[in-house]
């Protein structure tokens, strides 16, 4: 089944995702180097943007208009100013439709104070995520710039019966060395997976 490029046909197909299906896991950043001074107290996710909003505010703001409001935020460098942040701003945003949690870095054996890349987040996460009993987990990062609905990309994996599915965008080769890189084949089925690649002439 394809998606028919018309305004109320994709309407009528958004409906068919159902929000208390999916549970939402924002990635809060680390220690943001490359932001400094501005994450020299904060998590990169909570560095201001546009006056009174937060850069985490974006990808907020794409779920709830997406009505995906069951979200779990993982925070762990410099989460106070954050956790003040989404207390003060959306206690009652979701509130009777859902929930907004954040979940700290818990100390693992010789690891520090601080998850030890996405995967422990997510694994430090997983008892929380498994008590809402979710058909789809959507993880997200918190502090990119972007306007998405993400029910379009959750009913493209319902349709075709994906696995994992992942959001991308094309890049210039410029950018190679900033981004993690996926290639796709004709089908759009990720075929290989490059970490920050130095050159572009290292993906041929």
């Amino acid at each position: 089944m394809e998606i028919e490029n018309n305004e109320n046909t994709q309407a009528r197909y958004l409906e068919m995702v159902d929000p208390s299906d999916v549970v939402v896991v924002v990635l809060g950043g680390g220690r943001g180097s490359r932001l400094h001074p501005l994450t020299v107290d904060r998590a990169k996710s909570a560095v201001s943007f546009g006056g009174k909003y937060r850069l985490i505010d974006i990808c907020l703001s794409n779920c709830i208009h997406s009505n995906l409001t069951r979200i779990f935020i993982l925070s762990q460098f410099g989460s106070m100013s954050l956790n003040r942040h989404i207390w003060q701003t959306y206690s009652s945003e979701v509130q009777g439709r859902g929930f907004i949690e954040t979940i700290t870095s818990e100390p693992s054996r010789g690891s520090g104070d601080e998850f030890q890349g996405t995967a422990e987040a997510l694994r430090q996460a997983y008892r929380y995520i498994i008590h809402h009993d979710p058909k789809y987990v959507l993880v997200l990062n918190g502090d990119q710039i972007y306007k998405m609905d993400y029910r379009k990309m959750i009913l493209w994996h319902q349709i075709h019966e994906a696995e994992v599915t992942v959001a991308s965008q094309y890049i210039s080769e410029d950018e190679v060395s900033e981004r993690t890189l996926v290639r796709v084949d004709p089908d759009l089925r990720v075929a290989e997976f490059y970490e920050r690649p130095r050159r572009a002439d290292k993906l041929e």
